[in-house]
């Protein structure tokens, strides 16, 4: 049975592999997290990013271990499973569609260029250009809050693409601690 904090608990032994600089190790750990996730519940939008963005450190530890085959393979997984969901799996209003699929292409763009596969700069250019057909839409929000149609960039998945970073810079640290 799915638990939170059994993920907690497997994700910072990837953290720890990580900072003892075992990156395959860490690789094999950030990839289990990815599969308990989808273990939550198949295609929930939070548990499906979760998975995405953890295949995605998975990819990046193999990376710096040179397990190229490993790092190949989970980049390709994780491609796989995002094209599955920009085929029919989104919202149906066009501005947010445009918004969950930019942030897939960006996915699609940071995979392929960690695995040094063909295609990066063409996902790059799909997401650049879904994200501007966004901005053309969104007004600022009277109530000073964000705009409906900036909506989609505050919810789950989206604040994961946002971290990656930072976390690759600072294991262990959220976004919020000071240096």
């Amino acid at each position: 049975m799915y638990e939170p904090s059994h993920r907690r608990e497997i994700r910072a032994k990837a953290e720890q592999a990580r900072s003892d600089a075992a990156s395959e190790q860490a690789g094999d750990w950030y990839t289990r997290t990815a599969y308990y996730a989808l273990s939550a519940k198949a295609f929930d939008k939070w548990h499906f990013w979760v998975a995405v963005d953890e295949l995605r450190y998975a990819a990046v530890c193999y990376r710096l271990a040179e397990a190229e085959k490993r790092c190949i393979n989970r980049s390709e997984q994780a491609v796989l499973m995002i094209e599955d969901v920009l085929n029919g799996r989104l919202p149906e209003r066009q501005v947010k569609h445009d918004g969950w699929t930019g942030l897939g292409y960006e996915y699609i763009g940071d995979f392929r260029m960690i695995a040094d596969i063909e295609g990066a700069d063409d996902a790059y250019g799909q997401a650049l250009e879904l994200f501007e057909r966004v901005e053309q839409h969104g007004e600022p929000s009277p109530f000073g809050g964000p705009s409906p149609v900036y909506a989609w960039a505050a919810e789950e998945g989206s604040e994961l693409s946002t971290r990656f970073i930072f976390r690759l810079i600072f294991p262990g640290r959220t976004i919020h601690q000071r240096a």
